[in-house]
């Protein structure tokens, strides 16, 4: 069998027909549907990310939310001025958010940490708790980096908190 275009019933104005937009399913071309003109196709993977290809988004965008609750400091851990949360790992999303609750004495300045090699850590935001306060907090940011942490530094706090990114 030659291949063969699918074409344009009308010409339209003083340009003549061409070729629409099109894919080879395995045994002939169909026409190809997409959002606003636009060829994609969308995966949906075993554990349940979406990723999405298309002539405006040849990258992936995955959907899943990653981070489990408390993967930074389990529930009410105690957290000494200066100490730092395990690092997650959190390739391929863009938008993260931390969040949980502090119950300190004074106030407390937590930092969210990124590093792309999980040696080498920078602070890319830091936010004051204010003193004497149980209080819950969620702050978000957006991040090429691969690895987030939290770090505090003040005082010694009682501490629950969460690192997810989508």
């Amino acid at each position: 069998m030659a291949d063969t275009l699918i074409r344009e019933a009308i010409a339209y104005g003083s340009q003549p027909l061409s070729p629409v937009p099109q894919y080879w399913n395995g045994t002939s071309y169909e026409k190809a549907q997409g959002t606003d003109g636009a060829i994609f196709v969308e995966l949906i993977t075993s554990a349940g990310a979406t990723a999405r290809f298309s002539t405006g988004n040849p990258g992936i965008a995955v959907n899943k939310v990653v981070g489990s609750a408390n993967n930074t400091w389990s529930a009410n851990a105690t957290i000494s001025a200066g100490a730092t949360s395990n690092a997650v790992d959190l390739q391929y999303c863009y938008r993260i958010s931390y969040f949980g609750t502090v119950t300190n004495t004074a106030s407390l300045t937590l930092s969210l940490e990124v590093s792309q090699d999980s040696i080498t850590f920078y602070t890319a935001a830091s936010n004051t708790i204010t003193a004497g306060t149980t209080s819950p907090f969620h702050y978000s940011t957006e991040t090429a980096a691969r690895y987030v942490r939290l770090s505090t530094s003040g005082v010694s706090a009682t501490i629950t908190a969460t690192i997810a990114g989508k």
